[in-house]
């Protein structure tokens, strides 16, 4: 498009409902290497890159649909560790792999067995962030959201250590953000932190780009990704994360994991009655029926435009109805009648952050049988002042 026909847009700034600031704020002096389409690129840019002592030099954003990685690759560098987009693959070097089991000396570590990495991951994300985050990162990272990307709010969704939240007082930052944790978390936790935490967070299956989300149709390989729970555990855990008095929020990506949500959240409202506020994670593969069925049992989804584009990253390991199914926006709004804004919400998970690739992405998703966002819906969704006040608009050019 010309720039003379080009349309001018003016929102407020994002309200990040779906993120892990800690985490990528102790990764902030890392690489990310998103951009990048060859392995030569990668390794260069580590190669010139200086680490500081005590540290894992972190390098993210790495799609293995585009090339592969292994340790060898690294084993010429300094502690190294290079996370997939989707965080939940990760392939290190042996310093690296030492300094991280240090903070995890109570696991018997298998990085190469995915469902072990799966059933760890909050620990072991959790244990890079408390490696290298520190109140001057963090003041910099939300620094980073605000003035590049337009963003002045972000939820942390996996909550690391009480130390953390004394990170976020030290840096003036509760403010601009909301704490949920896990089950296990909180029960380590003191009264006053306690009264900081808006949920609890449990993990119903894994990722798209690592074919450990729990789906029916199969993967490229002929798996079905993995459910973290058995009907009954999830039961059992959900019950005792609802007896808290505090919401909860349930990752679930495959069409099996949230149809096993969907199931237990409408029948528990039933048989015990809660109030607590349930909010699904993701939710990318939801169908008609289980979509109909989460808005009958009060669920929130908290979904991200900016997957939309896993339809092409992963479009090697998906089967076709995955790919065009792929975060069904207009069925949730007009067939079952989700309302942005207020049970559907919007996040980014960092995937990256910012109002470009959300509004690219929710206005023109990358296949046109996916289904599109409008500008006023995308507002709806994303930048909620109830969360966070600020007058503060993004201006950016339309095409």
């Amino acid at each position: 498009m010309n720039q003379s026909n080009r349309e001018s847009l003016k929102i407020p700034l994002l309200r990040d409902r779906h993120t892990h600031p800690f985490l990528y704020a102790s990764w902030i002096d890392g690489i990310n290497v998103h951009d990048v389409s060859s392995k030569q690129e990668v390794l260069d840019r580590i190669k010139e890159r200086e680490i500081d002592d005590g540290e894992i030099l972190i390098v993210h954003g790495w799609l293995d649909s585009k090339f592969q990685l292994s340790p060898d690759d690294l084993k010429s560098f300094g502690p190294t560790a290079v996370f997939n987009l989707s965080l939940h693959g990760l392939v290190m070097n042996d310093q690296a792999q030492a300094m991280i089991e240090s903070q995890l000396t109570d696991l018997e570590c298998r990085w190469s067995d995915q469902e072990w990495f799966e059933c760890n991951l909050r620990r072991i994300l959790n244990a890079f962030a408390m490696l290298n985050g520190n109140a001057d990162r963090l003041r910099r990272y939300f620094d980073s959201l605000h003035r590049e990307h337009g963003v002045i709010y972000a939820e942390e969704m996996l909550l690391a250590d009480e130390k953390e939240i004394d990170v976020f007082r030290e840096a003036n930052l509760l403010d601009r953000t909301r704490f949920w944790c896990s089950l296990e978390m909180w029960q380590t936790l003191s009264p006053d932190s306690r009264k900081l935490i808006q949920g609890m967070k449990i993990f119903a299956d894994g990722a798209l780009g690592v074919r450990t989300a729990a789906v029916k149709a199969s993967f490229d390989t002929g798996d079905n990704g993995m459910l973290m729970y058995s009907d009954s555990e999830l039961r059992d855990l959900f019950a005792e994360c609802i007896a808290t008095q505090k919401a909860v929020a349930i990752h679930a990506i495959g069409d099996r994991a949230i149809d096993q949500v969907v199931q237990l959240v409408w029948q528990q409202r039933r048989n015990l009655g809660f109030e607590n506020e349930v909010r699904i994670e993701h939710a990318q593969l939801i169908s008609l029926d289980a979509a109909r069925r989460a808005k009958e049992a009060g669920v929130i989804l908290s979904m991200q435009p900016n997957f939309s584009d896993d339809s092409i990253q992963y479009s090697d390991r998906l089967p076709e109805c995955y790919v065009v199914g792929n975060n069904p926006f207009r069925m949730l709004i007009d067939e079952v009648g989700f309302i942005p804004g207020e049970n559907l919400i919007f996040g980014s998970d960092g995937m990256p952050h910012g109002v470009t690739e959300a509004i690219r992405q929710s206005l023109t998703p990358p296949f046109p049988q996916q289904q599109s966002l409008t500008v006023e819906e995308f507002v709806a969704g994303y930048c909620d002042a109830s969360v966070y006040a600020s007058d503060e608009t993004i201006e950016f050019e339309l095409d």
